[in-house]
């Protein structure tokens, strides 16, 4: 009875965004946000100008009509590569898709994160304005949450290898990533940890395949 009205629950929530919210978004969309960044990196995946923020300026303004100083790609190139398939759609379509995954992985969140009890979870997370704001803004932190709460999952059921590997997803906001070292040295997970570092080492030999052997210089 509990699953069926959390699935019900979902369904109504998802029948409500794409009646109510997703118009909203979609307009914020179309004033530049994020995935502005996102888009351009996917057109520039494999060239030596993703890191050119005049390049990346001609990509937005061609493509989606506006641009903005403050947005360059300051991503890792691997992710260039995670974007290339959008970035092959037209700019608004490619925004529609990617407003649809950031739901679904944060319904996907909801539906793993265990430690409150999900009523708990879900009441949090609709009044918790860093989640409205990450959808509003076109970001990618949703699909951070995705890749904390399956890491959480394997660590639980002891599959800690597994666990590190997606941990290291969120390699993706490297500056961020550095903290979690704590979660590996002090319980002394070393297999988890051996999963983390196996994934960081494969997002960096993609960053080289994808843009060259010089790209940390031209990304600095």
């Amino acid at each position: 009875m509990k699953r069926a009205a959390l699935i019900a629950f979902f369904l109504v929530l998802a029948a409500l965004w794409f009646r109510y919210g997703f118009p909203l978004v979609q307009t914020k969309y179309m004033e530049g946000n994020d995935f502005l960044v996102f888009y351009a990196g996917g057109k520039l995946a494999f060239s030596r100008e993703l890191y050119n923020p005049e390049a990346v300026k001609a990509v937005q303004l061609r493509f989606a009509g506006m641009t903005d100083p403050a947005l360059p790609f300051n991503r890792l190139p691997y992710l260039g590569a995670v974007y290339w398939p959008l970035a092959q759609l037209p700019f608004a379509t490619a925004a529609a898709v990617w407003q649809t995954l950031s739901l679904a992985a944060l319904i996907g969140f909801l539906a793993l994160w265990r430690p409150p009890p999900p009523n708990v979870s879900i009441l949090v997370d609709a009044v918790f304005m860093p989640v409205a704001v990450a959808l509003l803004n076109g970001q990618d932190i949703n699909f951070l949450l995705l890749f904390i709460a399956l890491c959480y999952r394997d660590l639980r059921r002891g599959r800690e290898f597994r666990a590190g590997v997606w941990l290291s997803l969120c390699v993706a906001k490297y500056h961020l990533f550095p903290f979690f070292i704590v979660f590996v040295v002090a319980p002394r997970l070393w297999r988890f940890g051996a999963g983390a570092a196996a994934g960081v080492t494969a997002a960096l030999i993609a960053c080289f395949a994808v843009n060259g052997f010089d790209w940390p210089v031209r990304y600095a």
